[in-house]
C-alpha cells in the first residue's frame, strides 16, 4: 500500500504519520503485521486499528485486486451422457450428472483450485 498523492504528509497528525510509517514499512518488508507488530514492539491491536483507519480516511490506497482467468473447455452435454464434464487447468477433471448440487460444486471448485 501507498500513500495516497493527495494526501501530503505534512497534512496528516503525528498519529497519523507514526502509524502511516510503520504500516508502509510493514508492507516493504513483506512480512504479516502480527510479525511486523512483534519486530518493533508494537501493539497489535492497535496496528489493525490504525490501517483500518487509515485506509478509511483514504490515506492508503488500497491494492489492485489481480482477477484471473483461466481457460476451461465445455463440451456437449450428449457426450458424456447426462451431466457434463469440467477439465480443470491443473489436469483436474470434475463430472457431474443432472440436478447437481451449486454449492457443492463450489465447494469442490474451491478445493481443487490452487490458491492465489
Amino acid at each position: 500500500m501507498q500513500a495516497n498523492a493527495t494526501l501530503h504528509r505534512e497534512s496528516l497528525t503525528d498519529k497519523q504519520r507514526y502509524w502511516l510509517t510503520h504500516v508502509e514499512r510493514c508492507e516493504a518488508t513483506g512480512s504479516t503485521m502480527v510479525a511486523y507488530a512483534r519486530a518493533q514492539s508494537l501493539d497489535l491491536k492497535q496496528f489493525y486499528n490504525w490501517k483500518m483507519r487509515l485506509n478509511r480516511l483514504g490515506i492508503l490506497t488500497q491494492p489492485a485486486k489481480s482477477v484471473a482467468f483461466k481457460r476451461v473447455t465445455v463440451r456437449p452435454k450428449q457426450e458424456f451422457g447426462a451431466g457434463c464434464r469440467i477439465e480443470c487447468p491443473n489436469g483436474t477433471r470434475i463430472e457431474v450428472g443432472v440436478g447437481c448440487d451449486p454449492v457443492w460444486l463450489n465447494l469442490i471448485f474451491k478445493a481443487v483450485s490452487p490458491s492465489t
